[in-house]
């Protein structure tokens, strides 16, 4: 039921876009931002674009682009709020981090992809790489780990909500995430009036749930204990 970075990587033919901002000093270069990620996403190089308002599998504020050729290697970018981020979630992506596929990172955003579809889309952009291995991790603290568990699972119940999943198969969810039902099918609802279709494991239905992130990570950040 709920979909982790390696599944989202291989519907996308295992390439990856990941930034932050921690990287080199060439002059001419700048800081990516949320505002150049529609810029990214209009690019002749970025193939079928899918835009994410958030991470599910991490705990703070996020947004990225799914680049989805038909055929051929893709490319996922991630930018997140807080400075560090890149760190914190590099290691679900570490694995899929190659030759062929390479990343570009700062601190708060990470790239990987084709090569030459990284330079063409974020060679304006300050950062580190493209290198074949991902750059050192840092571990989330126990806070940020609850909430970002919490994360994975509430998209995880609302995906299998929106194609009719048997709700007898969630209570174990349920039980454990008290107020997570009601959250999740306020999500269902109104998510079903636009939703595109596919089943739970749907790449770009996933991202499409990213919309009501701020309403799953509210939940997720303040929901009572067992």
């Amino acid at each position: 039921m709920i979909v982790s970075p390696l599944r989202v990587m291989a519907a996308l033919g295992a390439a990856l876009i990941l930034l932050s901002v921690h990287g080199c000093a060439r002059s001419g270069l700048r800081e990516l931002s949320e505002s150049d990620l529609d810029e990214i996403a209009a690019a002749p190089a970025c193939v079928n674009p899918v835009a994410l308002k958030g991470d599910p599998d991490f705990s703070g504020a996020a947004a990225g682009i799914y680049c989805i050729p038909e055929s051929g290697q893709g490319v996922v970018v991630m930018l997140y709020e807080d400075a560090g981020a890149t760190f914190e979630v590099i290691n679900d992506w570490a694995d899929l981090i190659t030759e062929d596929n390479p990343i570009v990172y700062t601190d708060r955003w990470f790239a990987t992809g084709p090569r030459g579809t990284l330079t063409t889309l974020l060679g304006g952009f300050r950062s580190s790489g493209p290198q074949p291995v991902a750059p050192d991790a840092t571990t989330m603290t126990a806070t940020q780990q609850d909430v970002a568990l919490c994360s994975s699972i509430t998209y995880g119940v609302v995906a299998d909500l929106l194609v009719s999943t048997d709700e007898r198969e969630l209570d174990q969810y349920f039980a454990n995430y008290p107020g997570l039902e009601g959250v999740a099918e306020r999500v269902a609802r109104e998510a079903a009036v636009e939703y595109p279709g596919g089943g739970g494991e749907d790449l770009v239905a996933r991202a499409f749930l990213t919309r009501w992130d701020d309403v799953i990570k509210g939940y997720c950040g303040s929901r009572p204990d067992p």
